[in-house]
């Protein structure tokens, strides 16, 4: 969608129509409640900016989208023509958008049956053999598995961040969020950085080895908890 709105409106006018977009959401802003009334009791005191080791392992995780974007066609052009690696990468991003939605509706029903961390640890042993097979050149299986693995997680992160006992719910989940979104601004920087010092591969070994990092870190956090 965006890459045919570029070439039928070209970039200017995509900036606009964004900003009209834009502009339609302000009325239904103001129509929010100043105040969120709730009577939940806030667990131990916490701060965004201290993250738990959830955030971390989440942080850690959704840097893969900003190095994935960057890199993901840089990837495809060792084999492939620039114009068809431009246009692989952009399928696989835009499989990853819509397998998001799509499995955002199975991964509710599926951490309701069997739990939220069943759910969590394979699919991020998915992501990091994934990222690994992604370094030494398995590149279309390793991707989709790494978007599939992706989508599931993005609906069990947030399940893990409202069950945290630090903060209320909605504490836990706005610093859920701040990481995340911090980690999606640095994926790119990282990204950048590393494949003109190290190249490809050496990213993707350190992403992986970053990951299972943060998981063995959080799961140790978790059983000390208990």
């Amino acid at each position: 969608m965006g890459a045919w709105l570029a070439l039928s409106l070209g970039p200017r006018g995509v900036f606009v129509a964004l900003g009209l977009v834009g502009v339609l959401a302000v009325p239904i802003a103001l129509t929010l409640p100043r105040e969120l009334a709730t009577e939940e009791k806030a667990g131990r005191v916490g701060s965004r900016w201290r993250p738990s080791s959830l955030n971390v392992l989440f942080f850690a995780n959704s840097v893969i989208d900003g190095a994935f974007a960057m890199t993901l066609s840089l990837l495809f052009a060792g084999t492939l023509s620039l114009g068809s690696a431009l246009l692989s990468a952009g399928l696989i991003l835009a499989f990853q958008r819509l397998m998001i939605v799509v499995l955002s509706l199975v991964a509710g029903r599926l951490i309701d049956r069997v739990g939220p961390y069943r759910v969590l640890v394979p699919c991020i042993v998915v992501v990091v053999g994934g990222l690994f097979a992604l370094a030494h050149g398995v590149l279309y299986p390793a991707a989709i598995v790494i978007v599939l693995a992706r989508a599931l997680l993005s609906t069990t992160g947030p399940v893990l961040a409202a069950s945290e006992r630090a903060g209320t719910t909605v504490e836990r989940l706005t610093a859920f969020a701040t990481w995340v979104d911090s980690s999606l601004a640095v994926g790119p920087l990282i990204g950048g950085v590393a494949v003109a010092r190290f190249g490809l591969p050496m990213l993707y070994h350190a992403l992986a080895v970053a990951i299972g990092i943060t998981l063995v870190m959080h799961l140790a956090a978790r059983r000390r908890a208990r």
